[in-house]
């Protein structure tokens, strides 16, 4: 499920468990009555928003293949697949909705918005992504594995920047607001909290004075140091 931007809306999607069937229908917040129905019986795996509300990004992953919808008439505009066949359990929008990042066999794929072609391919995860983020400055990915591993993500290279085990399957991924904290949830109950962001020096001293003690220097130490009065 999710919330449109202004949160008047919710799209929700449904899988049947022994085949590719679903459906993805969009509900009046405040009345709890459907809007639409989207003209699709297949499965759906996840769901995001644009930025402006007007179009909708499913997974669908035995059919392997992320989907654009337009949200006021609940119709496809166009999809993004791979060469190699197999799930696309989560997609999310990039910075500007201009890309899609999705899950695949072992890697995730970054799509072009406009062109529907693969830009990058993200390598190295052991199983199969189930989930993926992207940090709200656009700096960071994040994706959780049947493997039970958290890896953070260069956004703009593909490459790997981190990467922390909870043993299990992490079905949740999120960045917190400022996007310098990383969340995972596996699906035996843990939750992993990631602090991702380099600090800068101001941030680095206020952390120190409220974390540790820091004596003064004494007047040899200054001189050494070259420590301004």
């Amino acid at each position: 499920m999710a919330f449109s931007p202004d949160s008047a809306y919710l799209l929700a999607g449904s899988q049947v468990p022994s085949g590719t069937v679903g459906h993805l229908i969009l509900w009046d917040v405040q009345t709890c009555k459907q809007v639409r129905q989207f003209d699709t019986d297949e499965e759906v795996t996840s769901i995001q928003f644009s930025q402006d509300g007007k179009k909708a990004l499913t997974g669908s992953s035995q059919l392997g293949r992320a989907i654009l919808w337009d949200v006021a008439i609940g119709t496809e505009i166009k999809r993004f697949s791979y060469a190699k066949y197999g799930n696309i359990m989560a997609a999310a929008f990039g910075p500007d909705d201009a890309t899609v990042l999705g899950t695949g066999e072992g890697e995730l794929y970054l799509w072009d918005v406009n062109t529907t072609s693969l830009i990058r391919r993200y390598t190295g995860i052991k199983l199969i992504p189930m989930i993926v983020a992207i940090s709200p400055d656009g700096k960071y990915a994040l994706s959780g594995d049947l493997a039970g591993d958290a890896i953070l993500w260069d956004f703009s290279t593909g490459e790997q920047l981190g990467r922390e085990n909870l043993q299990n399957t992490i079905f949740s991924v999120a960045f917190s607001p400022d996007g310098k904290t990383a969340y995972g949830a596996s699906v035996d109950g843990k939750l992993i909290q990631w602090p991702i962001a380099k600090q800068s020096l101001p941030e680095l001293l206020d952390w120190i004075k409220e974390n540790r003690y820091v004596r003064e220097l004494t007047e040899a130490e200054k001189l050494q140091y070259h420590v301004e009065p």
